[in-house]
Protein backbone atom coordinates (compact mmCIF):
# COMPACT_ATOMS: atom_id res chain seq x y z
CA UNK A 1 0.00 0.00 0.00
CA UNK A 2 1.56 3.15 -1.28
CA UNK A 3 1.40 6.52 0.94
CA UNK A 4 -0.11 8.28 -2.05
CA UNK A 5 -2.99 10.80 -0.83
CA UNK A 6 -6.21 9.41 -3.41
CA UNK A 7 -7.17 13.43 -2.79
CA UNK A 8 -4.40 15.40 -4.09
CA UNK A 9 -2.14 12.70 -5.98
CA UNK A 10 0.55 14.16 -3.75
CA UNK A 11 3.22 12.13 -2.15
CA UNK A 12 4.78 14.58 0.01
CA UNK A 13 2.05 15.97 1.16
CA UNK A 14 1.16 12.38 2.43
CA UNK A 15 4.77 11.96 4.11
CA UNK A 16 4.01 15.24 5.56
CA UNK A 17 0.74 14.53 7.37
CA UNK A 18 2.14 11.05 9.13
CA UNK A 19 4.73 13.21 10.59
CA UNK A 20 2.25 15.90 12.01
CA UNK A 21 0.82 15.75 15.74
CA UNK A 22 -3.47 15.07 15.71
CA UNK A 23 -4.09 18.72 15.87
CA UNK A 24 -1.54 19.91 13.58
CA UNK A 25 -3.39 17.10 10.96
CA UNK A 26 -6.32 19.00 11.88
CA UNK A 27 -5.81 22.43 11.09
CA UNK A 28 -3.63 21.52 7.68
CA UNK A 29 -6.70 19.51 6.53
CA UNK A 30 -9.31 22.22 7.66
CA UNK A 31 -7.12 25.13 6.35
CA UNK A 32 -6.99 22.92 2.60
CA UNK A 33 -10.88 22.52 2.41
CA UNK A 34 -11.81 26.02 2.84
CA UNK A 35 -9.86 29.23 2.19
CA UNK A 36 -11.89 32.15 3.92
CA UNK A 37 -9.74 34.72 1.57
CA UNK A 38 -10.04 33.02 -1.43
CA UNK A 39 -13.60 32.64 -1.53
CA UNK A 40 -14.43 35.57 1.01
CA UNK A 41 -16.93 36.58 -1.84
CA UNK A 42 -19.27 33.40 -1.84
CA UNK A 43 -18.60 33.15 1.93
CA UNK A 44 -20.45 36.64 2.14
CA UNK A 45 -22.94 35.83 0.42
CA UNK A 46 -23.71 32.48 2.02
CA UNK A 47 -23.73 33.97 5.09
CA UNK A 48 -26.24 36.59 3.82
CA UNK A 49 -28.39 34.15 1.98
CA UNK A 50 -28.74 31.77 5.56
CA UNK A 51 -29.09 35.45 7.66
CA UNK A 52 -31.97 35.71 5.39
CA UNK A 53 -33.77 32.65 5.56
CA UNK A 54 -33.19 32.15 9.56
CA UNK A 55 -34.52 35.67 9.89
CA UNK A 56 -37.97 34.80 7.92
CA UNK A 57 -38.40 31.33 9.90
CA UNK A 58 -37.65 32.98 13.02
CA UNK A 59 -40.51 35.28 12.58
CA UNK A 60 -42.68 32.86 11.38
CA UNK A 61 -42.61 30.54 14.06
CA UNK A 62 -42.05 32.68 16.89
CA UNK A 63 -45.42 34.46 15.87
CA UNK A 64 -47.22 30.99 14.77
CA UNK A 65 -45.94 29.81 18.85
CA UNK A 66 -47.68 33.63 19.90
CA UNK A 67 -50.93 32.75 18.19
CA UNK A 68 -50.81 29.11 19.41
CA UNK A 69 -50.68 30.29 23.26
CA UNK A 70 -53.12 33.08 22.19
CA UNK A 71 -55.62 30.37 21.20
CA UNK A 72 -54.88 27.82 24.04
CA UNK A 73 -55.65 30.81 26.45
CA UNK A 74 -59.18 32.12 25.09
CA UNK A 75 -60.32 28.50 24.21
CA UNK A 76 -60.72 29.55 20.41
CA UNK A 77 -59.20 26.99 17.73
CA UNK A 78 -57.07 28.60 15.14
CA UNK A 79 -58.20 32.17 14.69
CA UNK A 80 -55.38 34.07 16.42
CA UNK A 81 -52.58 31.11 15.25
CA UNK A 82 -53.77 31.97 11.48
CA UNK A 83 -53.70 36.02 12.29
CA UNK A 84 -50.29 35.59 13.70
CA UNK A 85 -49.04 33.32 11.20
CA UNK A 86 -50.06 35.26 8.29
CA UNK A 87 -48.36 38.79 10.52
CA UNK A 88 -45.19 36.59 10.81
CA UNK A 89 -44.66 36.70 7.00
CA UNK A 90 -45.19 39.67 6.51
CA UNK A 91 -42.91 41.13 9.10
CA UNK A 92 -40.14 38.85 8.25
CA UNK A 93 -40.88 39.65 5.03
CA UNK A 94 -40.49 43.21 6.04
CA UNK A 95 -37.42 42.52 8.08
CA UNK A 96 -36.00 40.77 4.91
CA UNK A 97 -36.86 43.59 2.48
CA UNK A 98 -34.70 45.67 4.88
CA UNK A 99 -31.67 43.56 4.83
CA UNK A 100 -31.50 43.40 1.46
CA UNK A 101 -31.63 47.16 1.26
CA UNK A 102 -28.91 47.45 3.34
CA UNK A 103 -26.70 44.71 2.08
CA UNK A 104 -26.90 46.48 -1.62
CA UNK A 105 -26.72 50.20 -0.09
CA UNK A 106 -23.00 48.76 1.44
CA UNK A 107 -22.62 47.46 -2.33
CA UNK A 108 -23.16 50.64 -3.79
CA UNK A 109 -21.19 52.43 -1.17
CA UNK A 110 -17.90 50.09 -1.73
CA UNK A 111 -18.25 50.63 -5.35
CA UNK A 112 -18.23 54.23 -5.26
CA UNK A 113 -15.54 54.34 -3.07
CA UNK A 114 -13.24 51.81 -4.96
CA UNK A 115 -14.13 53.90 -8.43
CA UNK A 116 -12.94 57.44 -7.06
CA UNK A 117 -9.75 55.56 -5.73
CA UNK A 118 -8.94 54.67 -9.39
CA UNK A 119 -9.63 57.88 -10.75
Amino acid sequence: MSKKNVDTGNYQYAETLCTLSFANRVFLKEEMLFNYKKNRAWAENVQIIMQIGLTMAGCIIFCLFVGIYIDKWLGIKGIFTTIFTILGVIGGGNVVYRQILEVTEQDKENKKITDNGDS
